[in-house]
């Protein structure tokens, strides 16, 4: 038989892949997205708590205290962040 800690390592071997799967696809569904990116021709939506698990700067900036929902940044163009 099986024990707790055996499935917790069978079950964890793609969990990372999947999930960014999934979130990805709910981004680009524009499902639980908080946050759009203007940028220089197009913009781009985002979740913010997945800004802020991977960098520091986001983390600080969207618990600063102000309610950021659109950020400009018209100096990317919108093919770098979509690839």
């Amino acid at each position: 038989m099986a024990t707790n800690d055996e499935h917790v390592i069978q079950y964890k071997g793609d969990h990372e892949g999947r999930v960014l799967t999934k979130l990805n696809r709910l981004r680009k569904r524009k499902v639980f997205t908080d946050v759009t990116f203007k940028l220089e021709d197009g913009e781009v939506s985002a979740q913010k708590i997945i800004l802020a698990g991977y960098s520091d700067y986001y983390e600080k900036m969207f618990t600063s205290g102000v309610m950021y929902q659109l950020i400009f940044i018209e100096t990317i163009p919108l093919i770098i962040l979509i690839c």
